[in-house]
This record gives C-alpha cells, structure tokens and sequence, in this order.
C-alpha cells in the first residue's frame, strides 16, 4: 500500500466543526456483543485485520468470595455479536489486548500481575505466558506498546516498597520483551518514563522522561523538574539514538506507518517529528478542546487521527494531511453515555467500546479522513 507523504498545517485554536458533519451515535447500527455469565466488566478490545471478528478481556469477579470468574479472553463474531470462543483466561484482570496485523497472534496483558499471554485466534490455550514483572510491581501509567506482528512488547513497570512507613516508587523500569522467544531483549532500570510507543517494525522505541528531584519534608516537600525530553531508544539494545529536550507534556506517541516519522499529541496540539533526528515536520495543529485528548488513534494509512476525549462523551476525527477536524461522533451528553475504552477497525469503519454499560461495535462508516 501506498502511504501518504504527511504535513501537518495550523489550525486556528478553538475552530469549530461549524460547516463540518457532527455524527449521533444514537442513529448508527449498533452491535451488541454477548456477555459471558459471570465477568466485572470489560476493559480493552482490539479488531482483527478484517474486522469480521473482535477480541476483548473481562473483568476478574469473585463468587461467594472464593470462587474467581472472569478475567477471560473473548473473541467475537462482529456481524452477529456472538461469542465465537475463548481463548483462555488470566488469573487477574487482562487490561489490554491486541490483534497483530497479520491475523496470526493475540496478545493479553494483566497490568495486576504483570502476565503477557500469546494465543492463536483458533486456539484455547496460550502459545507462550510471559511472567514480566515480579510481586511488588504496580501499573504504570504507561500504556504498554507492541509491534505490528505482535512478537516485540515494551512496557513499563513500576516497583514500590515500603520506606519509613510510607510506600516509595524505587524502580520504574522500560523493557523490550521478544514474545516469539519468551525472553527480555533489554531493560533501562530507573527510566523516568511518562509515555512510551514502539514503531510498528521494531525499530525503535520513543519515550517521554520526566525526572523530579524532592526538597524539604512533610508539607514543606517540593519537586523541581530536572530533565524532561523525547528520546528515541533502539529496539535492538535500548541505546539512546536521539534526544529533544521538551516541557510539554507528551500525552501519546503515534509512530507513522512507514516507520519515518512519529506523531507527538500533547494537551493542546499535535506535532509530527522525524524518526532519524527529532526534527519537526511542518507546524503543530489545533487539538484544543474543551475536554483533554485521552484515547488516540492513527489509521493504519496515516491519513486520519482519532482523537477520543476525556469524559468520553464524543470523538473527533482529523485529517492529517490538512490538520483539519473533519467528523465528531457524539455519545451523548450525560456521563451515562460515555463511550469508553474506543478501538477502531482498520478501515475506520467500525469502533467498538463500552457504551452505556454495554460491549458494542458501532458501524460508523468511512468517516475518516477529508470530507468530500
């Protein structure tokens, strides 16, 4: 496939959708998706290639309080909303799953005990269970990246004990695991790192450091930032190919498809930046809204960005070659109906979720991209 050549221009801040289409969610056909007997919910789906299918994770639920349900990894049939199979489960809430973009692997992650799971899409038992972190290990806020054929994993997690009294973050490690091999590529110990993303061929990880010093005690206890920068790592060892030194905080990183540059969203905007040196590519465009960027996406074509917002109550989509907000798709505005936990299909025809307390698949249509 073809990609396209991007440039991002300005877009004045604060531009409406004035002139542009505001899609209902409420009038497009929506699929639901069976739920199993006993699950706490749904956290994380991914669609295959072809979007004919969907895997997702339930939640871990207690019956009688011993007995443990939940915590699976389902695969539906898209059209029809039933579940296909489960592939297994984990002993603690899977909070991430993904499909590669091969059709040929899933992959699971419980950020709860730190277990990486692989599973053939026809299979009932995982193809490789990975332990990443040992007990002690806390969620990062950081969410974890993977490859485009799902054999290259980078995560970071979080170590803490129990210093005078009181719990202390002492290790927050980044690690680059080869899921095909089962075993740890490399490991930067004390990273500092706030936002993470792997290129989809591996090649190198880009990551958002924020380092603070503590002065005084008690009350009185003030951080000063003392480093706050980009790098690109290599995917090979972890070295360190390039550094930026940045104050704005880096909310997600969009690797292009052709692996030549990375798009940088923050609060406010999105930059693109060149994957070889850290230079900037054209101007930052407009991503000011009244509710901060939460849950991005870039199509596969690097054409169209997703951008689902904080409360969840509608998404935007961009045309990345003009910088121009082209569709918003409201979900309602009571917190009832936020949309939560989007993934789109490939295509951008289909996104999926939690939607008033429901798994469904939307059929959006081909909304992305420049409006015709």
């Amino acid at each position: 496939m073809k990609l396209l050549t991007l440039l991002l221009l300005p877009v004045a801040a604060g531009s409406s959708l004035q002139g542009q289409d505001t899609v209902d969610a409420t009038r497009l056909t929506r699929t639901a998706l069976s739920r199993p007997a006993n699950h706490g919910g749904f956290s994380s789906f991914a669609f295959e290639p072809k979007a004919k299918k969907i895997v997702g994770s339930s939640g871990l639920v207690t019956i009688d309080g011993t007995e443990k349900r939940g915590a699976e990894v389902i695969v539906w049939d898209v059209a029809k909303g039933g579940i296909e199979r489960v592939l297994g489960r984990h002993e603690e809430t899977p909070s991430w799953v993904h499909w590669s973009a091969d059709g040929k692997r899933i992959l699971s992650y419980s950020h709860a005990d730190g277990v990486l799971k692989a599973w053939k899409p026809k299979g009932r038992k995982p193809e490789a269970s990975l332990q990443l972190a040992a007990p002690g290990v806390y969620p990062s806020q950081c969410a974890p990246s993977v490859t485009a054929d799902g054999q290259l994993f980078v995560h970071v997690q979080e170590v803490t004990s129990m210093v005078g009294g009181r719990e202390k973050k002492t290790r927050a490690a980044l690690e680059l695991w080869d899921v095909a091999r089962r075993k740890r590529r490399w490991v930067v110990e004390d990273s500092h790192v706030q936002a993470l993303a792997i290129a989809p061929d591996g090649a190198r990880v880009y990551v958002y450091v924020v380092r603070i010093e503590w002065e005084g005690e008690g009350g009185k206890k003030r951080g000063r930032y003392v480093e706050r920068h980009v790098a690109a790592l290599s995917g090979k060892d972890g070295s360190e190919l390039w550094r930026v030194e940045r104050k704005r905080k880096v909310r997600a990183f969009l690797p292009a498809p052709d692996g030549d540059s990375v798009l940088i969203v923050s609060t406010e905007d999105a930059t693109r930046w060149s994957a070889q040196d850290g230079s900037t590519i054209g101007e930052p465009f407009d991503l000011s809204d009244e509710e901060v960027p939460w849950h991005l996406t870039q199509s596969p074509d690097g054409a169209t960005l997703a951008v689902h917002r904080f409360w969840a109550k509608h998404m935007d989509l961009y045309d990345l070659a003009s910088g121009e907000r082209t569709r918003r798709i409201s979900f309602g505005e009571d917190t009832i109906d936020a949309f939560k936990h989007p993934t789109l299909s490939a295509d951008f025809s289909q996104l999926a979720g939690v939607w008033r307390h429901e798994p469904v698949v939307l059929e959006i249509g081909k909304l992305g991209g420049r409006k015709r």
